[in-house]
């Protein structure tokens, strides 16, 4: 992969240098697109191999002299990759013509490009292509210019993944705090709906209760766009048609149930055509069973096809089991400390998962977060710092590195030196952490100090160059566990070099970049207190 974004770079160095010829055979000839062609023939290699796309365009400007559409002159193969667009039936059309409904802010900035001749940068989503690119345009003469782009759609889905994926956990998070301060079923299936509706693409949320004599499920509480949904429907889980749908499903089986598309989706006759009314288009059902006892169900609707899979199902299961423990708990009041105990290591459990994927993109840190929070907690309680702080550095610790979901796979696993560029995306990571959970209301400072875990006593650290009193000790700790797990470890770039070089490291550095105490207390763990990471 390495190999092939150095191609990548070098075929957009050696396409600027060609371009620029292009613009002088451009400026000497009476018949420039006829040029183009022949011209081209010097530089077909570079052109139809290149990972990038190209495409060459003529700007098409309104009776006033404004930019109003631009026409395709010429595509790579890569262009064709990339945009799914085929050359053979775009070359000689307009952009509006090849896509109606084009967005208007794309020919407003060629039109610029084109106009004053500026070479522009920029990062852009298109809605008639449903992808994400960064672009380099230019103008290599007057009326025309010339894309050379990428396309980062994987990447952006990823970000936006992981935040989905936060508020999700933020939501379970908070259902557990409510679970442990509600003795009120109704309040709490009301409020339950309330949380999860928060949720970006969650359009409405019901919660129905088990009648065991007529197999129904009866609502009790929702939240969202109901407008009238719940008193046209009929929901059961018996074996009639009524019990054979999601809601039946997933509470005969004792399994999450999705639908991702109402629309075509024949087990979902019954309720189609009230579920489309309302724009209902994905729909997930998760039982309420408490010790293979039926209490009833959640569903939840999104209004976005292929809305929920495996990791919405899971945190979701989470929630929907955190109800049934919470319902039967509210039922007997009783084992109120054993709930406690269960919703606190649910919480653990969904930061585990959370790292876990951060991890995958990254098979030789697998494990890293974990080892560091191991190591970093027992530093913690060495130095005797209070509860909270001990809990608000665990969970820190856990996720300190899903920030680099932003960066390239071949950066992460490169076996050579990493160039500046490289290293300036790898030191972004902690800011990129920081602006993904900043806004989710955590019980814990877990943000700040993941955004710290970088700097060092000198200041000589990353992202803010801070200096020893304005870091906070958490982030000093987290500091001092990363550099000894990450030595201990294999890396891509160099074997693991084992703990005694990890605390030469951190001892050599005491006071320097390293807190001292920090270093003392990690280096007792080691050589007095026989600590090993699990």
């Amino acid at each position: 992969m390495d190999g092939r974004k150095n191609k990548s770079i070098n075929d957009k160095r050696k396409l600027v240098k060609r371009s620029a010829e292009l613009s002088k055979a451009l400026d000497n000839s009476k018949n420039s697109i006829e040029d183009l062609k022949e011209f081209k023939k010097d530089y077909s290699l570079l052109f139809n191999k290149m990972l990038n796309g190209f495409a060459l365009h003529e700007i098409i400007l309104d009776k006033e002299g404004k930019p109003c559409d631009y026409r395709f002159l010429e595509v790579n193969p890569a262009f064709e990759k990339l945009t799914g667009l085929k050359k053979a039936k775009i070359i000689g059309k307009t952009a509006l013509e090849v896509l109606p409904g084009f967005e208007p802010y794309w020919i407003d900035i060629y039109g610029k490009v084109v106009m004053t001749g500026k070479l522009v940068q920029f990062e852009n989503y298109s809605q008639s292509l449903n992808r994400y690119y960064t672009v380099n345009a230019y103008s290599p003469k007057k009326g025309y210019f010339v894309t050379i782009f990428s396309d980062i759609t994987g990447l952006r889905r990823r970000e936006e993944e992981i935040i989905k994926l936060f508020n999700f956990q933020n939501a379970v998070r908070t259902i557990n705090q409510l679970l442990l301060r509600t003795n009120n079923e109704k309040d709490l299936y009301k409020k339950i709906c309330n949380i999860v509706t928060k949720v970006e693409f969650i359009k409405f949320m019901w919660i129905g209760l088990a009648n065991e004599e007529s197999f129904e499920i009866k609502p009790v509480a929702y939240a969202g766009a109901e407008l009238g949904f719940l008193s046209k429907i009929k929901v059961k889980y018996d074996a009639s048609q009524f019990g054979n749908g999601p809601t039946g499903t997933a509470v005969k089986s004792g399994k999450p149930f999705i639908i991702n598309d109402i629309k075509s989706d024949s087990r979902y006759i019954p309720w189609r055509e009230e579920a489309l009314r309302r724009n209902f288009t994905s729909d997930i059902t998760l039982p309420l069973i408490h010790k293979d006892k039926i209490i009833g169900a959640m569903n939840i609707y999104s209004d976005k096809e292929n809305a929920f899979g495996k990791k919405e199902a899971v945190f979701l299961k989470e929630v929907a089991n955190d109800i049934a423990v919470g319902v039967k708990s509210i039922r007997s009041e009783k084992n109120l400390q054993k709930k406690n105990k269960q919703l606190e290591k649910s919480t653990e459990n969904i930061i585990f998962t959370m790292a876990r994927m951060s991890e995958s993109k990254d098979p030789y840190t697998a494990g890293h977060q974990k080892r560091v929070s191991q190591l970093s907690t027992a530093i913690a309680k060495i130095m005797k710092l209070p509860e909270d702080k001990i809990e608000s550095l665990k969970f820190a610790s856990l996720i300190h590195d899903i920030g680099k979901v932003s960066i390239p796979g071949e950066i992460l696993s490169k076996p050579s030196k990493l160039t500046k560029t490289e290293f300036a995306l790898i030191k972004e990571h902690p800011k990129t952490c920081y602006n993904i959970i900043k806004d989710i209301d955590f019980p814990w400072e877990i943000a700040s100090i993941i955004l710290q875990h970088h700097e060092r006593l000198d200041g000589s650290g990353y992202p803010m160059g801070l200096k020893d009193k304005e870091i906070l000790l958490e982030a000093k700790i987290l500091a001092v566990a990363d550099v000894v797990e990450a030595m201990n470890s294999f890396r891509p770039y160099r074997p693991a070099l084992g703990i005694d070089k990890a605390l030469e490291e951190i001892s050599m550095n005491k006071g320097k970049l390293y807190d001292p105490e920090v270093v003392d207390a990690c280096i007792k763990l080691f050589k007095e207190d026989g600590f090993k990471f699990k």
